[in-house]
């Protein structure tokens, strides 16, 4: 897979993620999300404890202890798949990496037919006319890629492999963000009913319209989520 040369970092996202951790944990972080950058498989790693502790340059001890950090507060997605190999996750890499692909398959198909104009169409277009249907597919396609990255997140947290977006544009179109979607879902991946009933874990429900600022706001216990 070809690499680029960088990639995207979101200061919002940062400083919500880690500013109640120690400096040693942003530290660690940083070069954690360099090596799953440069990973056959973008954004995810699965390596001993020992190449983390190398990678890190602290004893397994602690390297163990950075890492169990990370994955319990949420910074990083991750699992200890036996005694010594651990996979980390960096979500946002992997949704960017996902997003980044998804353009390029568009890109392939040349763009949205209906907005290929003849060219006797052109010629009889004047300057100030504005370019409202390209404008109109635009905004689109940002809400569909908003939307697709909303959905990866709830597949990815509950195992699941949903496809339907429209509750998700629906909400985007009514001026919800992408955060606030997350936000939903991890309110209700903690909600006790969600976690007892967890068909309801579902597009439809979360994003329906009369749940909204209800599901956006409520305050849910913690609860053990060994279950995702």
């Amino acid at each position: 897979m070809g690499k680029n040369p960088a990639f995207q970092f979101y200061p919002s996202d940062w400083t919500r993620d880690l500013d109640d951790l120690d400096i040693q944990i942003e530290g660690a972080w940083i070069r954690i999300i360099c090596r799953l950058w440069w990973s056959n498989q973008r954004g995810t790693a699965t390596k001993s404890l020992q190449e983390w502790s190398n990678i890190l340059r602290k004893t397994q001890q602690k390297t163990k202890e950075i890492l169990q950090i990370l994955i319990e507060k949420r910074v990083a997605d991750g699992s200890i798949l036996d005694n010594q190999n651990i996979t980390i996750i960096s979500r946002r890499m992997v949704n960017d990496f996902r997003i980044s692909q998804l353009r390029k398959e568009v890109g392939k198909l040349g763009g949205n037919p209906k907005l290929k104009k003849s060219s006797n169409f052109l010629v009889n277009q004047s300057d100030n006319q504005k370019p409202t249907p390209s404008s109109s597919s635009s905004n689109k396609e940002i809400y569909k890629e908003k939307s697709f990255e909303v959905i990866s997140y709830l597949n990815e947290k509950t195992g699941k492999k949903y496809r339907d977006t429209a509750a998700i544009e629906a909400r985007l179109k009514d001026g919800g963000t992408v955060e606030e979607c997350k936000t939903i879902i991890d309110n209700k991946l903690k909600d006790p009913y969600f976690i007892e009933n967890k068909k309801y874990l579902n597009p439809q429900t979360l994003f329906r319209k009369i749940h909204w600022d209800i599901y956006l706001n409520e305050v849910v216990p913690e609860k053990d989520k060994s279950w995702i």
